[in-house]
């Protein structure tokens, strides 16, 4: 069950005080797998395409729905370690501390190892790499507002540094919408950031920086700042407010220099791609606690199990959220078939509504989500790179909607549970004017079990229409102990836009609509 917040809240809050533990790794995932995502076809019948059954994680068992609000995809093997330290300050109410957090990642060194043995041109880092190491200091209240409420805390001022990496910081609500991580920063390899917040028992604020270094493109080869090293940042803050006990009102805006245009065309080689943006959300609840996902908080190892399962019945409650999201960036203009060499501002539209409900056994969720393809591949950026949609094409944009149940039988430590929604791809339709009559390019995005996100565009053949997709999963959860657990699943997806070559004449044609895929994952998370 996806509860949403504003995604960067999470390094705001503080955990309760507790001893401080070194070499542990946390928020750890273990999994094995084993299975087919489409037992309907053979490698290289598909794309992407589909090996016989093996013990490897794949993209494919991930549905367009699945894990909305995080970047994982279920079948990571990977953990985090966090060398941390709370330190007693010098004075009163002034809390220092700092962690050091390295993320291992099994399936990030088969990858690595398997590119650098195929080219020979890329140096494996043994899977390693930064995941939000900080040093912060927290400045807490004199009193907490309300001492009779265990729950009620001090006011707390924070400063937190990100030497490193600074992808947590983000701005908007719901995993997939967020904006101004590290992808809003053109061949940048590290993006250190900082951010100052304030908390309250009712509401928050906070603003944030990023900096990092990449390459300079210009547009004449006489220029001194060619392919020189060159700073690029962004700003972005916002503010939270619980007008009501039930009601949050939550907005938050940023401004992005990205970096400048590498191609070479024309009169935009060396332009700088500056992106702003606005993303405000709404959330009511009753029974139900918005939190904070695990991608975004500031990880602390205090010495606690981070996801223990509750058995005993849940109180009804629920809760509903709705988001909207606004940014923009300049890109080359385009006309037609012919690029004109000019910036143009492209914006880019999000937004979603999400339910969650909870009694006794049962749990039931609801994801409605629309966003345009200009949201969806402003990190590419561009559907075409670094270029604005043209004028002659027609876009519409990607809406689906899901659901899902399950049920806990507490005695059995039993869960299963199905999941089913339904997707309208986005997509770019040319125009009868252009050399390419009313062809149709429709786009996927997905994220592989690295937590990266790719957008893939699949060209349908002429005068053929985009289809709607349907899709839903079957699991059977048994648990072992309260963090480790075994699934038994299988998912249906009826696609009719999958195309591929034919092998006689050349020609695409579509492929077969139907994909059944069957595995099964041994999970421990701890």
């Amino acid at each position: 069950m996806r509860a949403p917040r504003l995604t960067w809240l999470g390094l705001l809050a503080a955990l309760p005080a507790g001893p401080a533990l070194a070499g542990d790794f946390m928020d750890t995932t273990i999994t094995f797998v084993a299975g087919d995502d489409n037992v309907l076809a053979g490698a290289g019948e598909t794309s992407p395409s589909s090996p016989r059954m093996d013990f490897r994680p794949r993209t494919g068992n991930n549905l367009f729905f699945e894990n909305y609000n995080t970047r994982n995809t279920g079948e990571e093997t990977r953990g985090e370690l966090v060398l941390y330290k709370e330190f007693s300050g010098y004075f009163a109410r002034v809390v220092p501390e700092a962690a050091l957090v390295l993320q291992w990642d099994a399936n990030r060194m088969t990858r690595d190892t398997e590119q650098y043995l195929a080219t020979g041109n890329r140096k494996t880092y043994g899977g390693l790499k930064d995941d939000g190491s900080y040093l912060a200091v927290h400045f807490d209240g004199a009193e907490v507002p309300d001492p009779a409420d265990p729950k009620s805390k001090a006011s707390r001022l924070s400063l937190v540094f990100f030497p490193a990496d600074s992808d947590r910081l983000r701005l908007g609500y719901s995993w997939e919408l967020t904006w101004g991580g590290r992808g809003s920063f053109l061949l940048a390899n590290y993006v250190p950031g900082m951010m100052v917040g304030y908390k309250a028992q009712d509401w928050y604020a906070f603003g944030g920086a990023k900096m990092a270094r990449t390459q300079r493109f210009t547009l004449t080869e006489t220029d001194p700042h060619k392919d020189e090293s060159e700073t690029i940042y962004g700003v972005l803050g916002g503010v939270g407010v619980h007008v009501m006990p039930k009601l949050l009102l939550e907005v938050g805006s940023g401004y992005f220099d990205k970096g400048t245009i590498p191609t070479e065309r024309g009169d935009i080689q060396g332009t700088w791609l500056r992106q702003t943006g606005v993303s405000a959300q709404v959330t009511w609840h009753d029974g139900m606690d918005p939190k904070v996902p695990v991608d975004t908080k500031l990880l602390r190892n205090v010495g606690g199990d981070l996801k223990t399962r509750d058995w005993r019945p849940k109180h009804f409650g629920y809760l509903i959220s709705t988001e909207g999201t606004w940014t923009s960036q300049n890109l080359e203009a385009t006309e037609g078939d012919v690029r004109l060499g000019n910036a143009r501002r492209e914006h880019g539209f999000a937004g979603d509504l999400n339910a969650a409900v909870q009694s006794g056994r049962w749990t039931f969720s609801l994801d409605v989500v629309a966003r345009n393809l200009a949201f969806i591949v402003q990190d590419t950026p561009g559907a075409y790179p670094y270029g604005t949609l043209s004028d002659a094409v027609e876009t519409s944009p990607e809406i689906f909607g899901a659901v899902g149940v399950d049920y806990t039988f507490p005695d059995l430590r039993f869960v299963p549970g199905l999941s089913a929604g339904v997707q309208q791809p986005a997509y770019y339709k040319t125009d009868d004017r252009s050399i390419f009559k009313g062809s149709i390019t429709y786009f996927r995005k997905t994220k592989n079990v690295l937590g990266e996100t790719q957008v893939f565009p699949g060209p349908l053949p002429p005068g053929e229409e985009v289809a709607p997709i349907f899709a839903g999963k079957v699991y059977l959860r048994e648990y072992l102990s309260d963090l480790v657990n075994v699934v038994l699943q299988g998912q249906l997806t009826y696609d009719n836009n999958q195309i591929v070559n034919d092998p006689n004449s050349g020609a695409r044609k579509f492929d077969s609509p139907l994909i059944l895929g069957l595995n099964v994952l041994a999970q421990a998370k701890f």
